[in-house]
């Protein structure tokens, strides 16, 4: 995800936004900020953040994005059905915050706490419905 400045920046923008709405739209002043973004066909800005890190390392995974540095970063792991541990990233305790807050850390960390990780062999329209089934 972006930084926390960042992001506070966006649900400015996003609030703003939902308070115009609720003043233009007649049928939206009495409802939350929640039932607005639903009713608009809207994400909220973590959802949305998240689905794009997700997009991002398929990109990386599929090869559809030629980044030969950053792909050998991540530590792959194929999970094994008696094995406890079912990550398919494997991350080892950083030793710096930097290295906790690095791109490679955050997207193998949030793979991993998926509750139903996707496929990465699967074709994109698969991936992406399993990732919004599992950030919904």
């Amino acid at each position: 995800m972006a930084c926390e400045t960042n992001l506070s920046k966006l649900h400015k923008v996003q609030n703003f936004f939902i308070r115009i709405a609720q003043h233009r739209v007649p049928y939206l002043q009495h409802k939350s900020n929640v039932d607005i973004l639903n009713s608009l066909h809207l994400r909220n800005i973590d959802t949305r953040t998240k689905l794009n890190d997700l997009k991002f390392l398929y990109k990386i995974m599929q090869g559809t994005l030629r980044t030969n540095d950053l792909l050998p970063l991540f530590n792959l792991r194929v999970p094994r059905q008696n094995s406890r541990s079912q990550h398919h990233f494997y991350l080892s305790k950083p030793r710096l915050c930097l290295v906790q807050r690095s791109l490679v850390y955050r997207l193998s960390q949030f793979y991993n706490t998926l509750p139903l990780p996707p496929d990465f062999c699967s074709s994109k329209s698969k991936f992406l419905k399993a990732c919004y089934m599992n950030l919904e």
